[in-house]
């Protein structure tokens, strides 16, 4: 590759060095002394595709501002040459403004799991204005100068938004390492109406230690979720209504599961928004419970659904307090070990109200450590929590797994499918199954241990209740019958 082009910028203190070709994609190196780059006056800037190389050894702020990518071609900032350690008196460590499709990736040395390690006087990572269409993976931020936000994604309107409302789309934030903020996730501001996310994966982050909530998310509307997260030791301030571990917010959807939600004086989860929630298979240990109220309009006919969770040495009156009086309510197959009521329903009767299948029972302790941010399981811990927490960085926005070799109890050999999206639970099973996401003309085939079917249908849940305790094997066919998950079941009693 020829070197093509220097840019010097009006400062006088930036620099850039760049190579590539004037048709191919440019490696852009970022030296050390290099703050500030607003695309605007640039007579060249970086273009989708091109890769911005940060080099370690440097300690300033850094700010981009109108970077541009594509949705094929993003711009992709990453470390280059060891950790980029940013510490700073700067508002924030590493900022992006107005700038749209980047990816912000700390894998540029395979020594290092966290390739950026960021230090602001208010903020780690910003993703502000207008920007739009942002990944960052393999980050730490961490508290001393940074005071309040870990990664932040929003602008503020006050509650008086642009019509139409402005969109942040496709926003992913996984596999960082958060800790000692106030702050661990600030996404979007907290009035309604507001800018509108949409398209939103947060997962496989480790956000310990936080002041206030681990992860606050606000109008949120359209295809969120947030999963396979820890979320540990938040709310040390314990200010009333910000000493959650989690809070979702006004004018907010979504998908909740398969998170660890431990230790806060306040609720490992408050549900505040419009409908079209769904709450399961996550692990709650020490905090209040849950508490759930609406915030804005709430969606006509929808509902928030509560099913399949683990709750573990609540404190508090009651393991749930519902004051949400306008949406659906269902809380089905929780788990309990606290000696208090389940549900406290102190709002007004609901549309519909289904609290069924919740048993006070012993509820195992989770088994997991966490070193530097890397989060490990005990392999030897309760079967039941194998997919709850982060899980390898091979899991991608879509909850897919690389391609690997399964073997299957039915066939007798071994069939190569897709790791799936798809989820079995509860797992071990008492007396009934659910298969999520089911899709139109699937259907699911369970197996004992000789190779013999015993079980099929075309639903969603599946009773149990007949089947001996032991183990079984479950299969699941999309439309055309081509296998898409397979689980080993463990029948409890």
């Amino acid at each position: 590759m020829r070197n093509f082009s220097r840019f010097f910028l009006a400062t006088g203190m930036l620099f850039l060095s760049v190579s590539g070709s004037s048709i191919a994609q440019k490696a852009i190196i970022i030296q050390p002394s290099f703050t500030y780059m607003d695309c605007r006056s640039m007579a060249v800037p970086p273009a989708p595709g091109d890769t911005l190389k940060v080099l370690a050894g440097r300690i300033q702020t850094l700010k981009f501002k109108y970077l541009q990518g594509s949705k094929e071609k993003p711009i992709v900032v990453i470390n280059s040459g060891g950790q980029v350690g940013i510490a700073t008196t700067a508002w924030g460590a590493l900022a992006f403004e107005n700038c749209q499709f980047i990816k912000v990736t700390g894998t540029g040395d395979k020594k290092i799991h966290f390739g950026f390690k960021l230090q602001g006087l208010e903020c780690g990572l910003s993703f502000s204005e207008y920007s739009t269409d942002c990944e960052v993976e393999f980050v730490e931020i961490q508290g001393g100068r940074t005071s309040f936000f870990g990664i932040y994604a929003k602008k503020d309107f006050g509650g008086n938004p642009p019509v139409p409302y402005p969109q942040f789309n496709n926003l992913l934030i996984h596999n960082n390492y958060i800790h000692d903020v106030a702050e661990g996730l600030y996404i979007g501001e907290t009035k309604s109406p507001g800018m509108e996310f949409r398209h939103v994966r947060i997962y496989n982050n480790v956000i310990e230690n936080t002041g206030r909530e681990s992860a606050q998310l606000a109008n949120c509307v359209q295809d969120i979720e947030v999963h396979n997260n820890l979320f540990s030791n938040s709310g040390l301030e314990n200010l009333a209504f910000q000493n959650n571990c989690l809070q979702v917010g006004g004018n907010t959807i979504g998908k909740y599961y398969n998170n660890i939600l431990i230790n806060s004086p306040g609720y490992g989860a408050i549900i505040l928004g419009m409908g079209n929630i769904e709450v399961y298979n996550n692990y709650v240990e020490s905090c209040i419970g849950s508490f759930i109220d609406d915030r804005y309009t709430p969606i006509a006919g929808s509902a928030v659904t509560v099913r399949n969770n683990y709750f573990k040495s609540a404190r508090g009156a009651e393991i749930i307090k519902n004051m949400n009086q306008y949406n659906l309510m269902y809380f089905k197959d929780n788990r309990y070990d606290a000696a208090i009521p389940f549900l406290n329903n102190a709002g007004g009767m609901p549309p519909t109200l289904v609290n069924t299948g919740n048993i006070f029972t012993s509820v195992p302790v989770m088994l997991f450590n966490t070193v530097n941010g890397e989060y490990k399981i005990n392999p030897g811990g309760p079967i039941e929590y194998r997919q709850i927490g982060p899980l390898s960085p091979e899991i991608n926005s879509k909850r897919i797994l690389k391609s690997g070799t399964v073997g299957s109890p039915y066939n007798g050999g071994l069939v190569e499918i897709s790791a799936s999206k798809y989820l079995a639970y509860p797992n071990p099973v008492i007396d009934r199954l659910t298969i999520a996401p089911f899709e139109n003309g699937m259907t699911y085939k369970i197996f004992n241990s000789s190779g013999e079917m015993i079980l099929t249908g075309k639903q969603e849940s599946l009773s149990t209740s007949g089947l001996a305790k032991g183990a079984y094997f479950l299969t699941v066919h999309d439309s055309n019958g081509k296998p898409v998950h397979q689980a080993k079941i463990i029948k409890a009693k």
